[in-house]
């Protein structure tokens, strides 16, 4: 987050001023970090997923997997270069039914979590993580992702109470 802070102010942030940094500044930095490459999105889904990826991973990553993800569903090879322009943009916003793409990205994330020396150790909470955050209502993609589930419908409670966290009615 300092790296972040730094960015948004244009220099050198200090300790004091991240811990110091009230919701508000929070809010600005989020919505100039995040939301300004996210602005062309136009499926909310989509930009939820963005949103998801970018918080846990950063932004360029972010539009590494999505770029990933796209070039998997549509069947065609392409170039995941981490930039969100007009083509990814396009294909995003006319693509593939969105919750294929998104389930495909959270697929591609966690087989890249699954490379990880450290997996070993976090891999069964990055995957509950991952179930938990994805918007997408899963069609079976990959095996860490089970066919019908989604946080956002029945799985909800299945997903918190695995995950640790009580589980809030909505």
């Amino acid at each position: 987050m300092l790296a972040e802070l730094s960015n948004y102010l244009g220099r050198a942030a200090t300790l004091d001023e991240l811990r110091n940094l009230q919701i508000g500044n929070v809010r600005a930095i989020y919505k100039k970090q995040y939301a300004g490459p996210a602005a062309g999105i136009e499926v909310p889904l989509v930009r939820a997923a963005y949103f998801n990826f970018a918080a846990w991973l950063g932004i360029r990553h972010a539009i590494t997997i999505l770029q990933k993800a796209e070039w998997k569903v549509v069947g065609r090879n392409g170039q995941a270069d981490g930039i969100l322009g007009p083509s990814s943009i396009n294909l995003l916003n006319s693509g593939p039914d969105p919750n294929l793409l998104v389930e495909t990205a959270d697929c591609i994330l966690i087989e890249e979590l699954k490379g990880m020396q450290a997996f070993q150790v976090f891999g069964k909470s990055w995957i509950l993580r991952v179930r938990a955050f994805s918007p997408a209502v899963w069609h079976g993609v990959c095996s860490e992702l089970p066919a019908n589930g989604s946080i956002a419908g029945a799985d909800r409670e299945t997903n918190a109470s695995a995950a640790g966290r009580p589980i809030r009615r909505v």
